[in-house]
């Protein structure tokens, strides 16, 4: 209910907000960015990451699913509902909701956050999260894409969380909790499809890893990856 009360305002304020810019045409946009098949002897991962966005240059709704499935069930799961305001030519405020659905059990973060574009085209997006009985977090990502041909391009990526908090239950630690670093190359099948290979490699941190070594993990990963984006 918590969560269908949150998506109904965030609805409502955008309703309003774009009604108030009629002369600014309102659109939606549906993009799958990343449909992929992580390369891994004796499982079947795939990962995912869509999204929907209602509005104008302006402002916009945005729902995000992103996810993982292997060895037949549902790993990972986080669900975004917020509000994007465009500050400027390169900044946008975002406030809305973040949901960890898997692994269990699932929790529930008011999101607030800045997303900006730097000179040489690099992109950033700092949110900062607030759950129930004061937990905090925060996530930072960086990247680029870099045109290396017509129809031909590549996109570095790094991202690390951090937590106000130690939460056994779902296994991260208080502190930064981990770092990926993930390199995508993409080629143009259409205006609207693109194939791309990758690898990606992982590393807890801190605390999160002091978690996940006393359950025999804990170390660094790294994976090759095939897949597919869309966008309509």
């Amino acid at each position: 209910m918590q969560r269908i009360a949150v998506m109904t305002m965030l609805a409502i304020l955008t309703t309003a907000s774009l009604a108030a810019a009629a002369e600014d045409p309102i659109g939606v946009n549906f993009m799958l960015d990343e449909l992929e098949y992580i390369i891994d002897d004796g499982a079947d991962p795939i990962a995912w990451s869509a999204a929907m966005a209602v509005g104008n240059s302006e402002r916009q709704l945005w729902l995000v699913s992103e996810g993982g499935h292997n060895r037949g069930s549902l790993e990972e799961h986080e669900v975004h509902a917020y509000l994007a305001q465009a500050l400027g030519n390169s900044a946008t405020l975002i406030m809305g909701w973040r949901g960890d659905l898997k692994p269990e059990p699932d929790r529930d973060w008011g999101m607030l956050g800045i997303e900006n574009t730097w000179p040489f085209d690099i992109e950033s997006s700092l949110a900062t999260y607030f759950g129930s009985g004061g937990d905090t977090a925060l996530r930072f990502k960086l990247g680029r894409e870099w045109t290396l041909a017509p129809g031909l391009t590549l996109v570095p990526e790094l991202e690390t969380n951090a937590f106000g908090q130690t939460d056994l239950e779902t296994g991260v630690g208080s502190g930064f909790a981990d770092i990926e670093i993930a390199t995508r190359l993409f080629y143009a099948l259409s205006d609207s499809a693109t194939a791309y290979v990758g690898a990606v490699w992982a590393q807890p941190l801190g605390n999160t890893r002091d978690i996940a070594r006393a359950e025999g993990e804990g170390g660094s990963e790294t994976v090759m990856l095939i897949g597919l984006a869309f966008e309509f």
